[in-house]
């Protein structure tokens, strides 16, 4: 299944059901065994951290793994798909725990500790943030899911959220993004594309 030209306008809660019937029909399968990969991609501000945490609430069995901490800081990106396929994708398709190091946005630097990140009993995994449906990931999940909203909502979304840390940084990641979109074509390679009302 591919996405439609327009996104589907939908409630927050009905956009959790519609993606956890993804997880239980998805279009593809996983190259990790025995895993359900589900990739929540958009722009800041379009919704994702929201639509993962109420799927967390309806379903704890689901694993949020947010792509943000894979990025290297506000200049990396594109660095996110990259280290979070080597770091847990790959390992998890050889049957091992992934090991990463996430990075610090207080301090801005890379964690000197590794995180042990297992495969969750359910097999079940979202990954959120902007580059989880890069192609690079593509290969290990199940469904692609794209989140659109205009860039005024986007905006006033992000700076709601975190304007004393985001602001400084809004523009220069919204051209890192652009860059990656007519890169990856996420929204037309995605199989779902939504706009949260």
């Amino acid at each position: 299944m591919k996405s439609e030209s327009e996104p589907q306008t939908i409630s927050l809660d009905a956009a959790a059901v519609v993606v956890e019937e993804l997880f239980a029909h998805p279009p593809r399968c996983s190259s990790i065994s025995d895993a359900t990969i589900v990739a929540v991609d958009g722009r800041s501000g379009s919704g994702k951290t929201s639509l993962s945490a109420a799927i967390a609430r309806r379903n704890p069995e689901i694993m949020v793994l947010a792509i943000e901490n894979f990025y290297a800081g506000w200049a990396g990106l594109n660095a996110g798909p990259g280290r979070l396929t080597e770091q847990v994708l790959i390992p998890w398709a050889s049957g091992r725990p992934a090991r990463a190091r996430y990075w610090d946005w207080q301090k801005q630097h890379f964690n000197a500790r590794e995180q042990e990140i297992a495969l969750p009993a359910s097999g079940r995994v979202l990954i959120e943030g902007c580059g989880a449906g890069a192609r690079e990931i593509a290969r290990f999940t199940s469904a692609l899911i794209w989140l659109d909203a205009d860039t005024d909502v986007r905006y006033e979304r992000a700076m709601a959220r975190e304007r004393h840390v985001f602001e400084p940084y809004w523009h220069m990641w919204s051209q890192q993004e652009a860059r990656m979109l007519r890169r990856e074509k996420t929204p037309e390679r995605a199989d779902l594309r939504l706009r949260l009302l």
